[in-house]
């Protein structure tokens, strides 16, 4: 399921190396990037990154694969030396729509626990996917919709801000969890290679979600190919989104898991920042 969500992810075999400069506080959002740049664990990457960027998209995959406390301290710690924010990318095997209650109420518990573990690094979002898989079909959207807002709810009792939530664009229309979304008062992530994967146009929805998005992620996307560096990307296309981000504050998250995709997709960034 996991190689399916993320299915072209690759990561560098070679030495770590690091970045030539630091790309902190250069733009109006928070520069992020994900916590899998170097073939390590989460600290690791963190440590090398820190200096570099304002942000880590911390990716927690494996919902019974979750960072320990220790590990937390360290990025704790680490936050409070480096001034290293956090956003944090929720377990991707959930399932908080299936029809079956196990399946529904074994992602709620890892959502929880998630966000409890975290909590102390005052992530600047949760990121969640609200997956649709087979069980859920257009003759069945109303009943997987009914279990999405019931199961939101349930996470949201544990008190957190429902804007600190964030519901990522996948392979559906946003418009099937839209009202939830109002509803419940959540965020929005909006990931543009899904968009340009479904065949939708980015511009659309960096413009009618502005406020309401709280992350975006930013990748190249080639051939069906995702998570790849931002210069397979048409410049005339990738201007047109960072013209709308030139107010944007909130998180701008370059996912991609590799230290040659990061390097090439923040080179690419930096020099078309400066002819919008």
């Amino acid at each position: 399921m996991l190689s399916a969500m993320f299915p072209v992810v690759e990561r560098d075999k070679g030495n770590a190396s690091a970045l030539s400069k630091s790309y902190r506080g250069l733009f109006p959002f928070r520069l992020a990037t994900t916590s899998f740049i170097y073939p390590d664990h989460i600290l690791p990457n963190a440590v090398c990154l820190a200096p570099y960027l304002d942000e880590m998209e911390l990716i927690l995959f494996e919902s019974k694969n979750l960072p320990n406390s220790e590990e937390i301290s360290d990025l704790s710690a680490l936050q409070d030396k480096q001034g290293l924010s956090y956003n944090v990318h929720l377990p991707l095997d959930i399932f908080l729509g299936h029809p079956s209650d196990k399946a529904r109420a074994e992602g709620i518990a890892a959502v929880r626990e998630a966000i409890a573990l975290t909590k102390r690094l005052t992530p600047s979002t949760y990121t969640l996917h609200y997956v649709c898989g087979d069980d859920c079909c257009e003759k069945n959207l109303s009943l997987w919709q009914r279990h999405i807002a019931e199961s939101t709810g349930d996470i949201l009792k544990t008190g957190i801000k429902p804007g600190l939530i964030s519901v990522e664009t996948l392979d559906y229309p946003l418009t099937w969890v839209e009202g939830i979304i109002n509803d419940l008062g959540l965020s929005v992530c909006l990931d543009l290679g899904h968009i340009l994967l479904n065949g939708e146009d980015p511009l659309y929805y960096l413009d009618k979600y502005p406020e309401k998005t709280a992350i975006i992620h930013l990748y190249g996307v080639y051939q069906g190919r995702d998570h790849l560096g931002l210069d397979v990307l048409d410049e005339v296309v990738l201007l047109d989104w960072l013209r709308l981000l030139k107010e944007y504050t909130g998180t701008v998250s370059i996912e991609v898991f590799s230290f040659k995709h990061l390097q090439t997709s923040l080179e690419v960034l930096e020099k078309l920042w400066e002819k919008v």
